[in-house]
């Protein structure tokens, strides 16, 4: 009876290495038709994928008149309409895997960067850069006009920091839905506070808030 409870054991214990070999190999990649959570990021049911070496608009973003983010976002819906196979790396701080992810032969990363929708994030790559500098030289997406970096719009530099920047214009809407814009040094520049939660944005030319449906204040 030992022995036959040892020889079980023994296959038992098999069994679960096995189990756990199958278990890594398959998370070395990961295919299929994934939900896009918004410019660099992807979710295959309950596995999480950040796209390596790029960093996008995030999706309540807006770089100078253009919905940038929400623009990545549908530029990455698009390119995995058809699926998706991405080979993982290790994780973030958040638990995502970092992911290279192809549609067929096209590299996703390398096509969003390449079309503007996002920065080569060079902190952790600089696999991208060409596609970078092909997208800025030629005026490409968040290349049309000046814009904050995602990762300083993350860290609240999107706030009264960023008016110090090229896009110092506010867009404010007022109480009663009016679109109105302030230049830096107007009555109410100081005063006015932008939340984009709402709507509100920065303008980098008075060209863009007209375009965008902003007018002057009254005199």
């Amino acid at each position: 009876m030992a022995e036959l409870y040892v020889g079980r054991l023994a296959r038992g214990v098999a069994l679960a290495a096995g189990a756990l070999l199958a278990s890594v190999a398959s998370a070395e990649t990961v295919s299929g038709v994934p939900r896009v959570v918004d410019g660099d990021s992807l979710a295959f049911g309950t596995v999480a994928v950040r796209l390596h070496g790029i960093d996008a608009p995030e999706s309540g973003q807006n770089c100078g008149s253009t919905a940038c983010g929400a623009m990545a976002t549908a530029a990455l819906t698009r390119l995995a309409a058809d699926g998706l196979t991405c080979a993982l790396r290790e994780r973030d701080r958040y638990r995502r895997f970092i992911g290279i992810c192809h549609a067929g032969t096209t590299n996703i990363a390398a096509t969003l960067v390449q079309a503007g929708h996002a920065v080569a994030y060079t902190r952790y790559s600089e696999a991208y850069l060409p596609q970078q500098r092909q997208a800025k030289a030629v005026g490409l997406g968040i290349w049309t006009e000046p814009f904050i970096a995602p990762e300083d719009w993350r860290r609240g530099q999107r706030s009264e920091p960023a008016a110090r920047d090229a896009c110092a214009i506010k867009g404010n809407i007022s109480r009663n839905g009016t679109q109105i814009y302030h230049m830096r040094g107007s009555r109410s520049y100081t005063a006015t506070r932008i939340s984009e939660g709402k709507g509100e944005q920065w303008f980098c030319t008075e060209t863009a808030a007209r375009r965008a449906g902003w007018r002057a204040p009254l005199r």
